[in-house]
């Protein structure tokens, strides 16, 4: 079972010793897309610390990728059928063309305990508000086994 769990994460995050911080979790990027009309992708990497309570934050970084420029944007929700993540103050990174397609890069912060909590569920629903309008973008199947290889291998330690 030990070694099921260890192929099934490989490539999906790295982990770094901190010291007196105890261990940092880089979560490779997630991969969500728009509704079935459109090209659109958001991705979303985590950075996180954890050593025997929970009391940091979380670093969330997420990418729009598709036919839409970002130059701002407002909050995203991260909804599973049992809570909520609110992202809101989103630094934007960087925006780039790439071909026919523009990458917005955002960041923000958000509690750790939240970040645990969405990866309980592995079906999640992403509500991005900006320009004054909403995007919405959904997990996939190759995603949704993401999310529960991850929460079986990271978040339960938690």
């Amino acid at each position: 079972m030990f070694l099921m769990g260890c192929s099934s994460t490989k490539g999906l995050y790295e982990t770094f010793y901190v010291g007196n911080d105890g261990i940092q979790y880089f979560i490779q990027p997630l991969t969500f897309t728009g509704d079935a009309d459109s090209d659109e992708e958001l991705k979303i990497d985590i950075t996180c610390k954890h050593k025997t309570v929970i009391k940091d934050s979380s670093i969330v970084n997420i990418s729009l990728i598709g036919a839409k420029y970002f130059k701002t944007v407002d909050s995203i929700i991260i909804n599973t059928d049992s809570c909520s993540v609110v992202l809101k103050d989103l630094n934007i990174m960087f925006s780039e063309r790439d071909g026919d397609n523009f990458i917005s890069r955002f960041t923000a912060r958000s509690s750790l305990f939240g970040i645990k909590q969405i990866f309980n569920k592995s079906d999640w629903a992403f509500g991005v508000y900006a320009q004054n309008r909403s995007f919405k973008y959904i997990t996939p199947k190759s995603t949704k086994k993401k999310i529960e290889a991850l929460n079986y291998s990271i978040f339960m330690l938690f």
